[in-house]
């Protein structure tokens, strides 16, 4: 494509005099403030609106400012002149304005107006270029000019679905009041009542195409009604059948009183039903009486005899109408009967049953197939192995979003044919019909090794892919990452890489079989729903699905599945293996450097680094524009000397770019690029919240051109050796629309971005590795690696947690037992998604959790800025060369010691092996004890651990010629012996209240800092909560305090009036107001923000606050473990409290302390060190480069050398002899 520099771009790029500082709509540039103000929003298409811009002259002199309106978007025009003349005086202003309009092809959305601004003062000549957004809503427009509300021909035979008729129409009324008729294909919420229409999947017990309403409630209460005009055939019977359920309130909410469902043909009423059902509950009306009329059928939800609305948003699901006899189904008899001949059959390899089709599998397991009527949609597949079994129901397939294993569905299979080839491979044809279509699915079915592979095609889009019902309950679920879920409840786990992860998933069934199920196509989702015994993962469009059976577990079975995976490592993948990784966020480009030489002085090169925040207009805003870099971090010279540094010592280093969020001030944006809806609107992406600034989501075919004008410009000047592009791991790829409507599969999305990935490491040369977020393995074959966000389990929505709901869970390396060697995987998370809601400094990314379930997947170390460069080092210098000694093996098992989740046993194919205990009581292994978080690991000369000895818990690892060892003996950001507890609160009345808090100090702050208390509330839809502030100075002052404190009688706090009532969790602080803000740690159940929960503030009330409480915590915090060790430890090799690495060289000891530390004593015993007898000559001093900088005291004697550190000294030399 022609490149366009923007006159920002070209001002660094060429060195022209422009100096721009870009800031949206107001930009100034020399003596000139160009400002364009607000666009009111734009509610009619080809209507004249105003653009008013702003000049001001700063100059002692006149100015002539030439301006110009261009680069409007798509059906965007100017309407009259595009060019105008200004002149400003000396010190003056003025303004002009220009004229535009939203032709007819606009949508409700955002759009750009730039203006560009061109003079001269003197020899200085003037460029500069101002945006400003506005939004077109177009509502009103449509609610005046309604589309035409059409009848719908309902065919002859068959079903009929309409949940996916968009020509329906919404009405709502108040109690008493006549119905407000909404345009034909609205969806949305009602400004004026809140009453709502929506559509899509929803799972009540099953998954089922829905309608979800909500009756009104704001300005009075009523019905929502959702209409369809249809012409009925002349065939009979005919039917409506659907089912209807009302969503799951939460802890906060009170529960619906239930919502009335009503069926009406015209005026006439034909079902009511009153619920609180929150699982489907069928219906069924018949239309007989109405066959060869035009009807009009209305579907109620209406808020019930109480006319209480709360909680009321409910569902119709899978709405059809059915037109003549059905199709042959299988009675609850012939079912039943089926099943246990089928189970005779699988578990004795004899068929008793006509039609049973035997596959026998690599290993001894064999796997069985019996077709229905409607082939495999209602049919048997069953597994067994040493007369362990599982049998399901047949598959579940849905054909444009109509499935085939149910009576009512607009897909109907009227044939099914069976063929077996010589080959034993199994063709399954299902003829069906789908609205008066006809079709072939069809299903091949053949073994591969251990497994069976289903291959399933069909010319109409298949939407739904998974293996039926069980036969019985999983005792433990496999999926993502690597969770191992002990006996779980309903929960689904959504595609991307932070959550389901992987395209194979495993089952321990209750009897002793296990069983792998994958898929070939990135999924879409794993269902769990053990009351309905579905243990399904879900994938479209066509799919190969494989299954591989065994009786020693599900890792046995992923580990059997590895050689069947259908995709390679991509070229990138070796040169990122075990590479440690340093994950930047923030900081100027210098200080980054600075930071990154210091570690390289220390060892730690075979690295990784990725830069996430340099982006020409700050991080995540006026994407894909993101070069030259951001000058408010340093200058291009800066982050060039970055990728200097790291390439002096072989790191490689990369940037971070996203392809996923497009803004409209960005350059050459339109609506042309953007994903839309199914109902034809632009679909919104990230929000970037500080800026209020609106993104949309890319096409993934369209971005490829502005990442090629990216790459042309920055690989030259920055020469990354690496590279991340956001999102393309985090979320799954995507089915989506275009602007025209056209429909385009996620096996597409999936193309684009790993062409996209292939391109940047082609044009970045040397196979540099290509990075994303989150890790899914959707795109290994073309992306190299990512970070893998392993985020934490819990039974309820939290933010940065995955809901799963069981009777136990753990970590373990389900991902990497089947991909380890084709995707590199670093660390198991941002430090922040890794901890949740919980500490830092026990569980984020520098703390033993984090690092225990980096050794037991084999994934590169993470760190991030805050780790720099203490326990960078620290991390390196621990668990490093085991990590590169396991970086291109292969596990061979998973263990559970005594059957214990917990306590993992993980065996890699060279021999090495760790030991991982991750459960509360420590555990003995080897004679060495691992406290919960500890680990053992060794491979072959090479051994890591966090154990405990002596009663305190330390660290150590050893390696050839070098060893590590780390007395815990300081923790730099221990926390103060301060623990906040909440007395009371006080209620004041109306919105205002006092909270009594009591602390209990051990110990005085060791200066005065002042008390804060948060309230906070989730805000549905944003990331920032709603928030309530306060505290201050207390009395008396933190550096005084001993025993018992009490803070809040003084202070009097108030919710805001645009804050909800309902529940507010209380956290509380010291924080230094003389130093940034900085907060303290403290002891108690603290956050991961440095805050202490100490209970919940419930506020009472709907608008009118009646009460506000205080709930205490169930149960006191458990007490905090200590920070830090008061007493050495004796290594064997060395005694100390601190943290050292020793190189065992010629004829010395090279001895780092880890930085940062503290002066610590040290003994060292050389002969441990270097396996020989030898003498202590002397000690020195030496910098980062070996040079002596002093002689240093020392003593020596019965085999040992003794000496105390100096925080200056870098490192210090042992002389042998």
């Amino acid at each position: 494509m022609r490149r366009i520099y923007p006159l920002a771009m070209a001002a660094w790029l060429f060195g022209t005099s422009a100096g721009i500082a870009f800031n949206g709509h107001s930009v100034t540039d020399g003596p000139l403030k160009l400002f364009i103000s607000d666009i009111p929003v734009v509610t009619n298409r080809n209507q004249t609106q105003i653009a008013t811009v702003r000049l001001t002259n700063t100059a002692a002199e006149r100015l002539v400012v030439n301006l110009e309106l261009k680069d409007l978007v798509d059906d965007c025009r100017a309407v009259g002149p595009t060019k105008k003349r200004v002149e400003l005086a000396p010190k003056g202003a003025a303004h002009s304005t220009f004229e535009f309009q939203c032709g007819p092809g606009t949508f409700s959305a955002h759009y750009p107006l730039h203006v560009y601004a061109t003079g001269q003062v003197g020899e200085q000549k003037i460029a500069a270029h101002a945006v400003q957004i506005f939004l077109a809503d177009f509502a009103a427009e449509a609610r005046a000019r309604p589309l035409e509300f059409l009848p719908i021909a309902v065919p002859a035979s068959g079903g009929f679905a309409l949940a996916s008729v968009r020509s329906n129409r919404v009405a709502w009324n108040y109690l008493g009041r006549p119905p407000v008729y909404l345009p034909a294909g609205w969806q949305g919420s009602d400004a004026q009542s809140s009453a709502s229409f929506s559509r899509g999947a929803v799972t009540r017990g099953e998954a089922r195409q829905a309608l979800h309403l909500h009756p009104p409630y704001r300005g009075g209460v009523g019905s929502v009604f959702v209409e369809y005009r249809l012409k009925l055939p002349k065939t009979q019977p005919l039917k409506f059948s659907f089912y209807h359920a009302i969503r799951d309130h939460s802890a906060s909410e009170p529960p619906s009183d239930g919502v009335t469902f009503r069926v009406w043909a015209d005026n006439e009423k034909l079902f009511e039903r009153h619920t609180d059902a929150k699982v489907w509950q069928p219906g069924e009306v018949d239309l007989s009486r109405f066959a060869g009329r035009e009807i009009l059928l209305r579907l109620e939800s209406h808020p019930g005899p109480k006319n209480n609305t709360t909680c009321d948003s409910c569902y119709w699901g899978d709405p059809t109408i059915t037109a003549g006899a059905p199709p042959a189904m299988l009675t609850a008899a012939q079912k039943a009967s089926r099943a246990v001949e089928f189970q005779r059959a699988l578990e004795t390899g004899k068929v008793e049953e006509a039609g049973i089709h035997f596959f026998n599998l690599q290993g001894g397991a064999r796997a069985a197939v019996l077709p229905g009527p409607r082939g495999l949609a209602d049919g048997l597949i069953g597994f067994s192995q040493d007369g362990k079994t599982a049998v399901f129901e047949g598959l579940e397939m849905a054909v444009q979003n109509q499935r085939l294993s149910e009576w009512p569905s607009a897909a109907v299979v009227r044939k099914f044919e069976a063929t077996r080839s010589a080959d034993g491979r199994l063709k399954l044809a299902h003829h069906l019909e789908l609205n008066e279509k006809q079709a072939v699915l069809l299903a091949e079915l053949w073994t591969e090794g251990p497994g069976l592979r289903i291959k399933v095609t069909c010319p109409e889009y298949l939407t739904d892919l998974a293996l039926g019902r069980a036969d019985r309950l999983a005792e433990t679920v496999y999926y993502g990452h690597g969770y191992a879920i002990k006996n779980p409840k309903t929960f689904r786990a959504g595609g991307g890489g932070h959550n389901l992860a992987t395209s194979h998933v495993g089952f321990e069934f209750a009897g002793g079989l296990s069983l792998l199920a994958a898929c070939d196509t990135p999924p879409d989702h794993l269902l769990v729903d053990p009351d309905q015994r579905l243990y399904q993962l879900h994938t479209h469009p066509d799919s190969v699905l494989t299954f591989v059976p065994g009786t020693k577990g599900a890792f046995d079975c992923a580990i059997r599945y590895r050689p069947l995976y259908d995709k390679k490592p991509s070229a990138g993948v070796a040169p990122k293996m075990g590479r440690f990784v340093f994950d930047l966020w923030g900081g100027r480009y210098a200080e980054n450097t600075a930071q990154l030489e210091r570690g390289f002085a220390y060892g730690l090169t075979n690295a990784l680094v990725l830069m996430h925040v340099w982006q020409r207009w700050g991080y995540d805003y006026r994407l894909p524009d993101i070069y030259p870099p951001d000058p408010k971090l340093g200058t291009l010279e800066d982050l060039q000397a970055l990728g200097r540094a790291c390439a002096s010592r072989g790191v490689l280093w990369g940037l971070h770019d996203n392809y996923i969020d497009f803004y409209p001030d960005a350059e050459g944006y339109s609506y042309d690029h953007i994903v839309f809806t199914a109902d034809g609107r632009p679909m919104r992406a990230w929000l970037n919240e500080g800026r209020e600034a609106q993104s949309y989501r890319w096409r993934p075919d369209r971005f490829l051109p502005f990442l090629k004008r990216n790459m042309e410009l920055i690989q030259p000047a920055l020469k990354p050796s690496a590279s991340f592009v956001d999102v393309f791991t985090s979320i799954n790829a995507f089915d989506f629309y275009d602007r025209q409507g056209k429909l385009h599969s996620k096996l597409e999305t999936r193309q684009a971005w790993g062409d996209a990935f292939a391109y940047i490491r082609d044009i970045c040369g040397h196979q540099a590795p290509t990075t994303s977020e989150a890790g899914s393995d959707h795109l290994i074959g073309w992306l190299d690696g990512a970070d893998c966000q392993f985020l934490e389990l819990s039974d309820r929505g939290r933010r940065f947690y995955n809901v799963a709901p069981c009777a136990d869970w753990e970590r373990v390396p389900w991902f990497d037992a089947v991909n380890h060697t084709r995707f590199s995987l670093h660390g198991v998370g941002y430090s922040g998604r890794y901890q949740g809601d919980r500490s830092r400094p026990r569980h984020g990314i520098d703390s033993d959790d984090y690092l225990s379930a980096e050794i037991l997947t084999g994934h590169a170390l993470m760190v991030d800025r805050s780790s720099m460069v203490r326990e960078a080092a620290r991390k390196y210098w621990l668990a490093q060369s085991f990590i590169e000694a396991v970086a291109r093996d292969e596990i061979a098992s998973v263990e559970y010691a005594g059957g214990d989740i917990h306590r993992q046993i993980i065996r890699w194919n060279s021999g090495a092996q760790v030991w991982v205990n991750r459960g509360a009581a420590p555990w003995t292994v080897e004679r060495r004890i691992l406290p919960r978080f500890g680990y053992l690991a060794r491979a072959g000369a090479v051994e890591s651990s966090v154990e405990q000895i002596g009663g305190n818990l330390v660290e150590q690892a050893r390696g050839k010629d070098i060893l590590y060892a780390h007395g815990r003996g300081h923790a730099p950001d221990a926390a103060l012996r301060i623990q906040p507890l909440a007395d009371r609160v006080e209620y004041l009345g109306g919105r205002e209240f006092r909270l009594h808090v009591s602390w209990e100090a051990a110990a005085p702050a060791p200066k005065d800092l002042q008390v804060f208390y948060h309230f906070s509330k989730p805000r549905p839809g944003r990331r920032a909560e709603y928030l309530v502030a306060g505290g201050g100075s207390p009395t008396p002052p933190t550096s005084q305090w001993q025993g018992k404190i009490a803070t809040g009688g003084a202070w009097t706090l108030a919710i805001p009036e645009d804050h909800p009532t309902g529940e507010y969790e209380i956290t509380v602080g010291l924080y230094d107001a003389k130093n940034r803000g900085r907060r303290y740690r403290l002891a108690g159940d603290e956050d991961g923000d440095r805050r202490i929960r100490i209970g919940t503030l419930v506020v009472e009330g709907k608008t009118n606050v009646s009460n506000i409480r205080l709930v205490k915590p169930a149960a006191p915090p458990p007490p905090s473990p200590p920070e830090m060790n008061l007493t050495p430890t004796d290594f064997g090799w060395a005694r100390t409290v601190g943290g050292l690495r020793v190189v065992v060289e010629p004829k010395a000891l090279l001895v780092l302390p880890l930085p940062d530390s503290p002066a610590f004593a040290l003994t060292l015993r050389p002969e441990k060190i270097a396996g020989r007898a030898v003498t202590v000559k002397g000690l020195e001093a030496v910098d980062s480069q070996g040079r002596k900088t002093r002689d240093a005291t020392f003593q020596a004697g019965r085999g040992e050398i003794t000496f105390s550190t100096d925080p200056n000294d870098f490192a210090y030399r042992v002389s042998l002899q």
